[in-house]
């Protein structure tokens, strides 16, 4: 989780960083509350829609969202359960994948 003072660079970092992330095998999410909507331009493509989108040209799943913050800045309940949703089966689709590769490997070297 990246964040901080505005306009010091946090978008960019955190799409780098996702990126970076699914170029070496780990599907990544990033979101963003900036209502700049950077995010969208980072990768040249609209995020605004309030839901998931695959980003194009990453060979890993990588999914970017941009969340429009109500007043006060503040996001509903609904979107804070949407995020933590869908963060979490990312994150458990993840964890099964690097244990089944991981006993894969085992098998295929005659380790149990």
């Amino acid at each position: 989780m990246l964040g901080g003072k505005g306009g010091v660079g946090n978008t960019s970092c955190a799409a780098s960083l996702a990126v970076k992330f699914v170029t070496h095998g780990h599907p990544s999410l990033v979101v963003s509350t900036d209502p700049a909507h950077c995010l969208s331009d980072s990768f040249d493509q609209d995020l605004t829609g309030g839901a998931l989108v695959p980003v194009q040209g990453v060979d890993s799943p990588l999914y970017a969202l941009e969340i429009k913050l109500k007043k006060q800045g503040k996001i509903s309940a609904q979107q804070a359960n949407y995020i933590a949703t869908v963060a979490s089966k990312i994150v458990w689709t993840t964890w099964a994948l690097e244990c089944l590769l991981t006993r894969c490997s085992l098998l295929n070297s005659g380790a149990s």
